[in-house]
């Protein structure tokens, strides 16, 4: 039974992390695409994998960042945000911080 569970969870991860490098990968390939390259050659295929991996995450109460379990939020504009972006509490802090 224990080399069952190792395996199942070393899949688990390995899956955990595939979504969480597809989700990376496909927004630095939008930015580098359209900002760095400025080539807006088929940005809709792309949105469109990198809006299906989020949904997937949101499903499975993730964060699309940091991969770490969703608990709370601090607000209702939190919570609307967390079902856009699939960002969790502390990610949103940090991507949405004002620059002093």
């Amino acid at each position: 039974m224990d080399s069952f569970r190792s395996i199942f969870l070393l899949e688990f991860f390995a899956i955990k992390s595939k979504m969480k490098i597809n989700i990376k990968k496909l927004s630095r390939e939008l930015f580098d695409d359209n900002y760095q390259n400025n080539q807006f050659s088929h940005p809709s295929t792309k949105l469109q994998k990198l809006r299906r991996e989020i949904e997937k995450q949101i499903q499975l109460r993730r964060c699309t960042w940091c991969q770490t379990s969703v608990k709370q939020f601090k607000d209702r504009i939190s919570v609307k945000e967390y079902f856009i972006s699939g960002l969790c509490q502390d990610c949103q802090d940090k991507t949405f911080a004002e620059v002093e």
